[in-house]
């Protein structure tokens, strides 16, 4: 275990979840079930993917509220069942068991380290999380994104994170191509249980069946067919949700802008998201805001068409987050 940070960072991301150039193609499927804030199940379904490259996977969630399933073909990306958003929660748990540990979205030259005591003082972990961070004996005292490891190895416990779901709990690490995977992940907001999941196949595809990578006939590409400019999306804003500037980005002083491509769909609502740049800890307040916008439909040839466009935010300390050109 490298007692620096930034090393252990680094191979972190080497060994935890299944994201590489050495990756085997693997095939995998969890079910699970997401709770409200009285602990009632809302919604139960499962997770199903088959992966071979970054442009080749299929991608299946079905839930009793949600059903979709996106192809990555050569062509471009495809998607059956729902057009609507995939819920934030769908999207975390792919995250948190392919790709849980992303140095990208911080900077890996600022972090500290400590030992926490968790599990209710029973297990003590070493965490990693920005500099500046005051150590203390409570894990939630961490500014997100903070990622807790076993101080034997680098397979990954706890990480915290910005999000509907803002902590997960690694159980039942085991090992899979080298790397390390909980067996199970409980998912947390603001102290109360939100997900629960298990892992119930993960296996190396020794053998590739094109038959499960082949679109059904009602898939359709999310590829839009015309590209408009920020400036002319703006003008046809009908609705528009400001993001709440995070109280501990304000403290740290964090302002700047955060560049999204997005996907507007024929009736004007938001189809997809992606960030482009902008500051981490400013990045899933804007996601949160702008999925919510909706825009007059764009014509051509007086045809509903969907579109590609910039949306670019910007935040600025005493003042309030807004779009511009």
């Amino acid at each position: 275990m490298p007692k620096d940070p930034k090393a252990l960072m680094l191979l972190a991301a080497k060994t935890n979840g299944l994201n590489g150039d050495d990756v085997q193609p693997w095939h995998l499927k969890a079910s699970f079930k997401l709770y409200d804030e009285q602990g009632n199940v809302k919604d139960q379904g499962t997770y199903e993917e088959f992966w071979i490259s970054p442009s080749k996977y299929k991608r299946t969630y079905t839930s009793n509220s949600f059903m979709q399933t996106t192809y990555g073909t050569e062509n471009g990306v495809l998607r059956s069942g729902a057009r609507d958003f995939m819920p934030e929660p769908f999207t975390q748990i792919r995250n948190e068991i392919v790709t849980p540990v992303v140095i990208g979205r911080m900077s890996i030259d600022s972090m500290s380290s400590g030992k926490e005591k968790v599990d209710q003082g029973r297990t003590v972990l070493h965490c990693i999380g920005f500099q500046g961070n005051t150590a203390s004996k409570e894990l939630s005292h961490f500014v997100p994104p903070t990622y807790c490891f076993d101080t034997g190895k680098p397979a990954l416990r706890i990480s915290l994170r910005w999000g509907e779901i803002s902590k997960f709990v690694h159980i039942n690490i085991g090992s899979f191509q080298d790397r390390y995977l909980p067996g199970d992940l409980e998912g947390f907001h603001g102290g109360k249980p939100a997900i629960k999941l298990h892992l119930d196949t993960v296996e190396t595809l020794n053998s590739i069946n094109e038959a499960d990578f082949t679109p059904t006939p009602d898939a359709t590409s999310i590829q839009p067919k015309v590209t408009i400019s920020s400036a002319v999306a703006q003008q046809n804003q009908l609705q528009q949700v400001e993001p709440i500037y995070p109280p501990i980005a304000q403290a740290a002083q964090v302002q700047g802008t955060v560049i999204l491509q997005a996907i507007i769909g024929m009736d004007g609502r938001v189809l997809s998201l992606k960030v482009v740049s902008g500051p981490a800890m400013l990045q899933q307040t804007t996601l949160d805001a702008v999925k919510k916008w909706v825009y007059k439909p764009y014509l051509l040839d007086n045809e509903p068409v969907e579109v590609n466009t910039t949306i670019n935010v910007v935040f600025q300390l005493g003042s309030h987050p807004h779009a511009v050109p």
